[in-house]
């Protein structure tokens, strides 16, 4: 969300932050607007596991525990 409200890409956002020692934290996320998300992404991949879904959602902005 910090990379959207700043206009830049998730990307950009974690070089930044890892240029000057900021740590990456969790994504501060309702369980409803995840559920979404992993919903949307098992429709789109339904044979695809918990790891793979991990990466999907790191890959969009997104760190979960």
């Amino acid at each position: 969300e910090l990379a959207r409200i700043l206009g830049i890409s998730c990307m950009t956002l974690w070089r930044t932050m890892r240029k000057h020692g900021l740590k990456r934290s969790y994504t501060l996320i309702s369980d409803d607007e995840l559920d979404v998300l992993v919903k949307a992404f098992k429709k789109h991949k339904p044979d695809s596991g918990f790891h793979y879904l991990l990466g999907h959602l790191q890959r969009h902005g997104i760190r979960v525990q």
